[in-house]
């Protein structure tokens, strides 16, 4: 048992589980614990165990988390602004320092070793291929509004218009599938490419964005125009590489999800769906009517078999509650006229539905700026302290940068934003154009997203840190 809590599989496992359930935050199991929190203790515990907790040894790294923290501190016991969501925010800094050095450590001990990157770079393609497949799986009953599919899997109906799979926020689930693309072109980039290969793939990354697109987040789909745009030019014009095919693809595939959403929103293709969606809920009625008797027979059992035998004065209600659970049935809402799918974007070009959040942020980012200017050294300390029209009533900039400078100020931003250089630096002298454009497009998104404290962010930091560490193999290569 203790060699396999020390394997790397058994490590690769329970990561997983930590990585995505750090963004399906609205399943928990009471308050703010949740599956990552205790796949998290879980990995530490490993780690501990097999000594990987001393091989963070960067001098420089704990130089720039001190500077952090004294900087915040500092910002609390001198600040001039009150804040709201001191306490959160201070526990979530927390659990994201543990999760970042437990990230550090396990992939150093997975993969820090002679032909590590390579290993490195398959898991990195299965993360992906399994979190696309989950979301896909999500997404298919969201968008077909299968209600009896949507309670039993527990997905997140918040925002009805707004695919969130089991996010509490759908930003949540925007970053989280920012950088996926790119992450999953440099995993296959070694790959042989064949005219079938290329199909499959257009068709993958197409039903890919046009989930991603369901997100509805404005911010996502820009980063991307942006990325793809630059990238492209790039590759086509200052440095032709191999690399051009692949991005060629999936700004293919990208262009034709764009037309395929445009057209379900705003040129009758959701009447298409709500045509098709009745045929779907009669062929899933039978699956979740066989799941709920699945689970009753066991409840059933297990009641019969431990319970009803050691306490036989209840066996009567026993069974009278057996048969009466017995009894399913699936509630299925009536088909609409118009599924939440269709509703329209608030602009032509955009993907979101709030025609106010242009000026709503810009208000928020000059309050912001101007409570930095109150404290600029070492910020106000944790917690939001932007606001609209009433100074009192606290909240996030929504700018990761200028949510920064407010809570830690110039000194606590300076080695976050050196650490951001080093990697762009070193995506630019490897020429690993995949790593630049994953860390690009959680760049942009963070332009309208408080991100920092969110574990996501900063496992896709270190993974293009890692994408980054060129090999002897790979450098033969090029």
């Amino acid at each position: 048992m203790l060699t396999y809590l020390s394997s790397n599989r058994f490590f690769g496992i329970v990561f997983f589980l930590v990585l995505f359930f750090s963004s399906a935050t609205s399943l928990r199991f009471f308050g703010s614990v949740g599956v990552s929190e205790l796949g998290l203790f879980v990995l530490i515990f490993g780690l501990f165990f097999t000594n990987s907790i001393f091989l963070v040894k960067n001098r420089l790294a704990w130089l720039g988390l001190g500077l952090f923290f004294i900087s915040g501190l500092l910002g609390y016991f001198f600040h001039e602004e009150k804040s709201a969501g001191l306490l959160h925010t201070s526990l979530a800094y927390f659990y994201v320092v543990v999760f970042v050095f437990v990230s550090y450590f396990y992939l150093v001990k997975a993969y820090g070793h002679d032909g590590g990157y390579i290993v490195f770079q398959r898991h990195v393609k299965k993360f992906v291929e399994f979190s696309v497949l989950l979301y896909l799986f999500g997404f298919f009953i969201f968008f077909f509004d299968v209600t009896p599919l949507l309670s039993l899997f527990k997905v997140n109906l918040d925002f009805p218009a707004r695919f969130s799979a089991w996010s509490t926020n759908p930003n949540q689930l925007a970053l989280y599938l920012a950088p996926i693309p790119f992450l999953y072109l440099w995993s296959i980039r070694d790959d042989s490419w064949g005219l079938f290969r290329c199909f499959v793939m257009v068709l993958i990354f197409f039903l890919f964005f046009v989930m991603a697109l369901y997100v509805r987040s404005d911010a996502l789909f820009f980063a991307w125009v942006f990325v793809f745009i630059a990238v492209n030019f790039l590759l086509l014009f200052l440095v032709p590489t191999s690399s051009n095919r692949s991005f060629s693809l999936l700004f293919m595939a990208a262009l034709f999800a764009l037309w395929a959403f445009k057209w379900l929103t705003m040129y009758g293709g959701g009447d298409v769906v709500v045509k098709y969606r009745a045929q779907v809920i009669e062929q899933t009625e039978s699956v979740v009517v066989a799941v709920n008797d699945m689970q009753t027979s066991i409840s059933t059992f297990i009641y019969t078999s431990f319970v009803s035998s050691t306490t036989p004065s209840f066996t009567g209600s026993a069974s009278t509650n057996t048969s009466a659970s017995t009894n399913t049935s699936v509630t299925v809402k009536p088909i609409t006229e118009k599924l939440a799918v269709s509703i329209e974007s608030d602009t032509d070009m955009g993907v979101g539905m709030d025609k106010n959040k242009t000026g709503v942020r810009k208000q928020l980012w000059q309050n912001a700026f101007h409570v930095w200017l109150k404290a600029p050294m070492f910020g106000q300390g944790p917690g939001a302290f932007s606001y609209l029209d009433d100074p009192k009533v606290k909240h996030e900039a929504h700018n990761l940068w200028l949510d920064l400078l407010t809570q830690v100020g110039i000194v606590g931003v300076i080695p976050f934003a050196l650490f951001v250089m080093f990697l762009a630096y070193r995506a630019l002298q490897t020429r690993n154009w995949y790593a630049l454009a994953a860390l690009c497009s959680i760049g942009i998104f963070s332009m309208a997203h408080f991100v920092f404290r969110m574990p996501i962010f900063w496992f896709y930091l270190i993974v293009v840190y890692f994408m980054t560490q060129k090999t002897e193999i790979h450098k033969a290569q090029e």
